[in-house]
């Protein structure tokens, strides 16, 4: 006799198949399964075998494991694309693999978090004050470089906590540290600084973004600011040769020193353009390589959670090289506050490595960081050309 569930069936007895399955009932009360004893008949002898029960009902499937799931990668940022632009077949490529794509506009548009209003007025600051030329303090010994450290670091807290964007962080240094005179002493640099940071917390920023701004503009001269005209120049000639300048009149006559770094808004001698409109048609568009560069593969590697460990960070950290960017901030200022003051400085470097951890694990959003990934382009006026 067949057996049920793995349960030998007693002699005498059998069980009930009802659609191919196996049924019983159960007494009252209890939760176990009982047969139901039944009679034997004696077969009625004929010429036909009788087919037996098959050994496993046939509406039993077997159990299938299911693949594992590939863990989800971060969605691509909501509205990161300009509404003209189209998404093409390698960038589905590097979306399925990657979990974004890169996206062709620089990214000014989108806010993350950060209220529009909050974002627009920050993103305004930092391109008005980036563009400039810069020349930092030192930062000197005393409470105040303790309080300027603790502040930078409420300002890269705040953007990992989505109150604002990076380019505030940065606009902070800019305003704090940019030098309103180079023969100053240390005790009228800290007392400088001391001022701005209490400006900074009473909420006055835009009044330290106008007196930056006037500032930088001290390092540009008048030949930057703006393109002289024939007119202008022969009425300079004229002026320093009745005031009986000629040393100065020789030298400008004989003199090949001209060109050099313009400022965005300064025209070009040529063409009459900006700086930043005729260095904007020097940069080549982006293309996109074609889909066949882009290999199959069956599988992809799974994405694992980076941890930045306090030693290896501090290694790499005192190993930095390289000159200021954007923000005005080198390699031996970034040094210096994450190792020159104590208790603020180690701080700052927990921080930093927060930072990193949260940059490459979350991902954050695009404006997050944008301030942190910007680059300058300097215009050079070779005489004609830029």
């Amino acid at each position: 006799m067949a057996q049920a569930s793995g349960v030998p069936v007693p002699a005498g007895q059998s069980m009930t198949w009802a659609g191919g399955l196996k049924t019983g009932k159960r007494k009252s009360g209890e939760g176990q399964l009982t047969k139901t004893p039944t009679t034997t008949r004696t077969p009625v002898p004929s010429t036909t075998t009788p087919t037996p029960p098959p050994d496993r009902p046939p509406t039993m499937v077997a159990p299938t494991t299911a693949p594992k799931a590939r863990q989800v990668l971060p969605s691509p940022e909501e509205n990161a694309d300009l509404p003209s632009y189209a998404i093409s077949p390698v960038d589905c490529k590097l979306l399925e693999v990657y979990g974004d794509f890169v996206h062709a506009n620089p990214g000014t548009h989108i806010t993350g978090e950060v209220p529009i209003h909050i974002n627009r007025i920050w993103q305004s600051r930092w391109k008005r004050l980036t563009a400039l030329p810069q020349c930092h303090y030192m930062l000197p010994q005393g409470p105040v470089s303790h309080d300027f450290i603790t502040q930078l670091t409420v300002e890269l807290q705040g953007v990992c906590e989505r109150k604002w964007n990076s380019e505030r962080p940065l606009v902070f240094l800019m305003v704090v540290l940019t030098q309103m005179d180079s023969k100053l002493r240390f005790s009228k640099v800290r007392a400088h600084i001391k001022h701005c940071l209490k400006t900074w917390n009473m909420g006055n920023y835009q009044g330290l973004v106008d007196d930056t701004d006037h500032t930088c503009w001290q390092f540009i001269t008048y030949g930057d600011r703006q393109a002289l005209t024939d007119d202008s120049k022969a009425r300079s000639f004229n002026g320093l040769v009745q005031s009986g300048c000629l040393h100065q009149v020789v030298h400008r006559l004989t003199s090949r020193d001209e060109g050099g770094v313009l400022h965005p808004d300064s025209l070009d001698t040529k063409t009459g353009r900006k700086g930043s409109d005729v260095l904007a048609d020097k940069n080549p568009d982006g293309h996109q390589p074609p889909i066949k560069a882009l290999k199959d593969y069956t599988k992809a590697p799974e994405p694992l959670q980076l941890q930045v460990g306090y030693e290896s960070f501090e290694s790499t950290a005192r190993k930095l090289s390289g000159s200021a960017g954007p923000s005005g901030i080198d390699a031996i200022d970034l040094q210096h506050w994450m190792f020159r003051f104590r208790a603020v400085s180690k701080n700052l470097l927990n921080k930093l490595i927060l930072w990193t951890e949260w940059l490459v694990n979350a991902p954050p959003s695009w404006s997050a960081y944008r301030a942190m990934m910007a680059c300058c382009l300097i215009a050079i006026d070779k005489q004609p050309v830029v």
